[in-house]
Order: C-alpha cells, then sequence, then structure tokens
C-alpha cells in the first residue's frame, strides 16, 4: 500500500454511531430496579460505546495500511477518540468550514456526517473536501434520502435526493460515481 495514500475521516454526527452507542449503554443499565437513569449516569459509558464505534471505522483503515486522520468539532468527542486510538491514528479538533488540505488525501469517509452543514455552507465544505483530495481520490458521503432542511431534537439534519445531491454538488470538482 503506498504510504502516501492518506484516508480522513469525519467524526460528525454520526446519525447510526449515536443510535448504537445509545443502545448499548441503555442495555447495560437495564437491569435498574426503577428503571431510570440520569444523565449523569448515561454520559460516561454513553462516551465510552461511542468512541468504541467509530474507532472501529478508523482503525478498519489503520489496519489496511491507511494513514488516518479523524476530526470532530467537539472538543470532548477529540478527547475521548485520542483516548480510544490511542495513537494509531490522527485526531484533530477542527469544523469542515477549516478543512485546508489541498490534494493530501487518498479518500474521505464522510459517513452521515455532512448532514448536518447547512445547504447555504454545503458548497463551500464540498469543495474544501473535494480540494484536500488527490487526484483519484475517492470520497464516501451518506445522507438521509428526503429534501431540504428540517431540525429534531434541537439539530439540524439536511436530507437529499438523487436529484438535489447533484445539485448541491454541481460546481465542485468530483466524478459522481454512484448515488
Amino acid at each position: 500500500m503506498d504510504a502516501n495514500w492518506r484516508v480522513v475521516v469525519l467524526f460528525g454526527l454520526n446519525a447510526a454511531s449515536y443510535k448504537f452507542a445509545l443502545a448499548k449503554t441503555l442495555l447495560g443499565l437495564a437491569d435498574r430496579a426503577d428503571g431510570r437513569v440520569s444523565l449523569e449516569e448515561l454520559a460516561a459509558p454513553f462516551a465510552r460505546h461511542l468512541c468504541e464505534h467509530l474507532a472501529r471505522v478508523e482503525l478498519t483503515f489503520v489496519g489496511r495500511g491507511y494513514s488516518v486522520v479523524a476530526f470532530d468539532a467537539s472538543a470532548e468527542m477529540v478527547r475521548l477518540a485520542r483516548e480510544r486510538i490511542a495513537g494509531r491514528a490522527e485526531v484533530l479538533q477542527m469544523r469542515f468550514e477549516d478543512v485546508a488540505w489541498r490534494g493530501e488525501l487518498g479518500g474521505i469517509w464522510a459517513c452521515a456526517s455532512l448532514l448536518h452543514v447547512r445547504s447555504a455552507a454545503f458548497p463551500d465544505v464540498a469543495a474544501r473536501l473535494a480540494g484536500a483530495l488527490q487526484p483519484g481520490g475517492a470520497w464516501y458521503v451518506s445522507f438521509k434520502l428526503g429534501a431540504g432542511e428540517r431540525m429534531a431534537e434541537g439539530r439540524l439534519f439536511v436530507d437529499h435526493t438523487e436529484e438535489t445531491l447533484r445539485c448541491a454538488l454541481a460546481g465542485v470538482p468530483v466524478e459522481i460515481v454512484e448515488v
């Protein structure tokens, strides 16, 4: 494997990872007599399970010989990820809007992380990520099927159909292989 081939993994707000972590945490606390769990009791095991779930993706790439850089805007998520990954991958605290790599990344894995970027900001973020790729680099991105911005539990979600995603990426120098 070419040592210069780097993969960036975007933690973002991966909804599936959060659901798996919450389910595992709640299963671990299911034997409580009163059936109640405070946020304080939930926080530590949830964060641990979330980082374990997310780290599997990073460590899968590392295990295949790739140099991995992961990032998230949350200082706490970065701290926990660094603990879990233990130096096997670089973990940075930054936002999508801060991406400044130019032609350095062989691949980007953005599984359900860009769906929290406002529609108006998406073209700039997408252009930054596309610009970070080496020629011939690959970029995986996923969204929930739908159309437009919506708020759920206080968080922004941007859903796409094939048509809206193609429109959102129209000015970005990428070749869409599959939608």
